[in-house]
Order: C-alpha cells, then structure tokens, then sequence
C-alpha cells in the first residue's frame, strides 16, 4: 500500500526521509499504525497511558538533573575555603 507521504514524495512535492531501520524503531511504527486501526475509545485509552509513561519518565529525568544538580552545588561549596571573618 502506498502511503500519502509516499505519494507526495514520488510527485516530488516531499523530500524523501530516510526511516530508521533499528529494531525498536520498526516495532514502534508498526505498534502506531496498529493503534490507527482501534476504535477512537482504545485510542484514547492507549494516549492516556502512553502519556502517563512520557509524564513519569520526564519527571523522574528532572528529579535525576536536580539532584546532579545540587551535587555540584554542594561539591562546590565544599571546595570554596573558610573565611576568616
């Protein structure tokens, strides 16, 4: 099957992309286009639980640069010498 991209691509209206052809990469396209074949109530039940993954992998991110974060900050308090004040 030709896709519209393909279509556009071959009329010459679309730079041709290359696709990455990794392993997780091909399973994640074939996992979309499944879900554009569910009814729009699995769809929305799927968005709601790929967001809540997207939602807890960025918040554990920004608890890992805050804590590097504040590491540096101790580090480099430690560093600074005494006053003699």
């Amino acid at each position: 099957m030709t896709t519209p991209s393909e279509l556009l691509q071959l009329a010459g209206f679309l730079n041709y992309q290359d696709r990455s052809l990794t392993l997780i990469d091909v399973e994640l396209r074939q996992a979309f286009g499944e879900l554009q074949r569910l009814n729009d109530d699995d769809k929305h039940v799927c968005l709601a639980m790929l967001r809540s993954v997207i939602d807890l992998r960025a918040r554990r991110h920004q608890k890992r640069s805050r804590r590097r974060s504040s590491e540096v900050t101790d580090a480099t308090v430690d560093d600074e010498p005494a006053s003699d004040a």
